[in-house]
């Protein structure tokens, strides 16, 4: 078993997106063609949803309690915007045919011919170089990628108001076939597996909160 675990733990950077998705997935990410002018044409309706969206949200405002937080807000958002300019738009449905919002990647998007997911991500001026893990990817037995197709990161950077409102000043499409991934094995337990009879060695308790008079 320590064999297994140090074969296992040996580092793996960096993985390419790419591989990733098709490893986990069995489904392929096909590279964006700028030569190709039916692919262009699927980004221009990209950019134009993207920058409606960035309008809808700058005059209604997004609370939230901080700039990375408030991509769940703007998630709606995207996808009205993406609908208006002709995609079939919404949260992706999994192998298994249920919807799941959690997880990679936010939204599927289809225009009659094509198809691509695209993650929502917020984020402030000073935030943007930082080197803090903000992107995931999980195995999963019922994956939400269920088609070749193109991956965007669809980001949005955020200035907050005296009044603590979130609004754009800035977007932006990422093509994630571009991305490499760094590997982080994790080992977990559940409070189950920790508060057990058997590992108990000692425990002490006081009187109940709700027992207590004034």
């Amino acid at each position: 078993m320590t064999e297994r675990l140090e074969a296992m733990l040996r580092p793996l950077d960096p993985v390419s997106f790419s591989t990733a998705i098709e490893a986990l997935t069995g489904r392929k990410v096909l590279a964006f063609d700028p030569d190709n002018p039916d692919e262009v044409g699927f980004l221009a309706n990209l950019k134009a949803a993207a920058g409606g969206a960035a309008s809808r949200a700058r005059s209604e405002g997004i609370v939230a309690g901080r700039p990375n937080e408030a991509g769940n807000a703007i998630e709606p958002v995207v996808i009205d915007a993406l609908k208006k300019h002709g995609f079939a738009a919404g949260t992706p449905r999994c192998r298994s045919g249920r919807m799941r919002s959690a997880g990679y990647p936010d939204i599927r998007v289809y225009d009659g011919h094509r198809t691509a997911y695209i993650d929502c991500k917020t984020y402030s001026k000073r935030t943007k170089d930082q080197t803090l893990r903000t992107f995931y990817l999980s195995p999963s037995s019922d994956p939400k990628i269920t088609d070749d197709a193109f991956h965007f990161l669809m980001s949005f950077e955020l200035e907050q108001t005296d009044s603590g409102v979130f609004l754009p000043v800035r977007w932006g499409i990422y093509e994630l076939a571009r991305l490499n991934l760094h590997l982080k094995f994790e080992f977990n337990a559940s409070n189950r597996n920790l508060y057990t009879k058997d590992s108990l060695l000692a425990s002490g308790a006081f009187q109940s909160a709700d027992s207590v008079g004034p």
